[in-house]
């Protein structure tokens, strides 16, 4: 079942990122919006780096702040162009089908012992 995961996510990656670069290949010129929102990210970034506590309530697990991590994410990606949206979609698909082999990984290694 992991194998199924795995190939479905990369194979979905891999197609997200052909039509990716597609739709930057058609849509070159509109990178104005492209640049605000990749600076406002970057700001926003080392702002929560330089903040110790914000690192230190992320790092445990708290769903709360979790649900409202992924709703500021869904906000900040309205500003990004499609290219960019499949761009980061398929980031998020080769993020799951590495989740999936590390926990395969695990598993067995917890089933081996």
């Amino acid at each position: 079942m992991e194998d199924v995961v795995v190939w479905v996510s990369v194979v979905a990656a891999a197609v997200l990122f052909l039509v990716g670069i597609v739709d930057l290949a058609i849509g070159w010129t509109a990178k104005g919006p492209v640049r605000t929102a990749a600076d406002n990210a970057a700001k926003i970034e080392q702002a929560a780096t330089e903040n110790k506590e914000t690192l230190e309530r992320h790092s445990g697990i708290d769903l709360k702040g979790q649900w409202e991590a992924l709703a500021a994410l869904a906000a900040a990606m309205k500003d990004l162009d499609r290219s960019s949206r499949l761009f980061f979609l398929s980031l998020a698909f080769l993020a799951v089908a590495g989740v999936t082999v590390g926990l395969s990984n695990i598993g067995a290694g917890i089933g081996a012992a």
